[in-house]
């Protein structure tokens, strides 16, 4: 099975991305064995929701450099451990990455994780800048094409 985790808050300006591409892959028909959930800004209560999951797709908002703003990543897990320490808020994604390699047995857990580049988080703002709001079709359509490829365990 796989399991789509979106992070982030919506009412702090473009961290709210994950839950912007929750609500639209929410409208489309994922493919039956695919579990879709929002789960804010603390990834480490997500752990319950991943217990059956063979495949992992994460997704989240992160802080960048001028000209990166707006550009989706896609990361394995191991590129994006070394790439980044921290992010937006505290639980956030790479602790859920490195609870995985505690709790689940890695070698059968693909992980990925699709990122958006963002400038500075607006609190208590509840839209996301022009920008942003752009690329949350393009990740939808970008998160059901990876769900249409075979899982690539070696890559995690």
């Amino acid at each position: 099975m796989t399991v789509i985790l979106c992070f982030g808050n919506e009412w702090h300006g473009d961290d709210g991305f994950g839950y912007a591409v929750y609500n639209q892959l929410n409208q489309t028909n994922l493919p039956i064995s695919t579990e879709l959930h929002y789960c804010a800004t603390n990834s480490l209560l997500a752990t319950r929701l991943i217990n059956d999951a063979s495949r992992l797709i994460l997704v989240d908002a992160y802080q960048a450099d001028r000209q990166d703003i707006g550009k989706l990543k896609w990361f394995s897990k191991n590129q994006f451990q070394s790439s980044y320490a921290r992010n937006l808020h505290d639980g956030g994604v790479e602790d859920l990455i490195k609870h995985c390699d505690i709790l689940f047995d890695s070698q059968m857990l693909e992980i990925d994780v699709l990122t958006v580049m963002i400038d500075k988080v607006t609190a208590f703002s509840e839209k996301l800048s022009p920008v942003i709001e752009e690329r949350v079709p393009e990740a939808c359509n970008e998160i059901i094409a990876r769900l249409n490829q075979e899982p690539n365990y070696a890559s995690s």
